[in-house]
């Protein structure tokens, strides 16, 4: 039986163009028409809309990238915001920093892994964690 009270989350990351977005999209629509509400939080959508260049290029998370410094902590910040309305509305999310992981200081990134419910990494973001 399925319980209508009953929250998912479901996280996609992956390289550029291999189609998370439209994946994700085909899932809100699938979901909307068996009458469960869906939404959808692109992280990609949020930097593209902070940063009209390439934020997918290397020079994004270049360090010395003043322009992109500032949107990176920018984007954290939003993002560790959403988590916190994730939190607040009892909702459990996944964190899965993937490409994203230099974006965070270290306290942000403690920040976001405390307020998830789960944590994906692989063994180098592990590593990169740990440190």
């Amino acid at each position: 039986m399925h319980n209508r009270n009953e929250i998912l989350c479901i996280a996609m990351v992956g390289l550029p163009a291999r189609g998370k977005s439209t994946l994700a999209q085909k899932l809100q629509e699938g979901l909307t028409a068996d009458g469960v509400q869906a939404a959808i939080f692109n992280n990609g959508d949020l930097r593209r809309a902070l940063d009209r260049d390439d934020t997918a290029a290397p020079n994004f998370y270049n360090p010395e990238n003043q322009g992109a410094v500032e949107v990176r902590e920018k984007l954290a910040a939003l993002n560790i915001q959403h988590a916190r309305e994730f939190v607040s509305a009892g909702i459990p999310f996944i964190f899965d920093p993937g490409q994203g992981l230099p974006m965070f200081d270290g306290d942000e990134l403690m920040k976001f892994i405390e307020q998830a419910t789960w944590l994906t990494v692989n063994d180098y973001e592990w590593q990169l964690i740990q440190e």
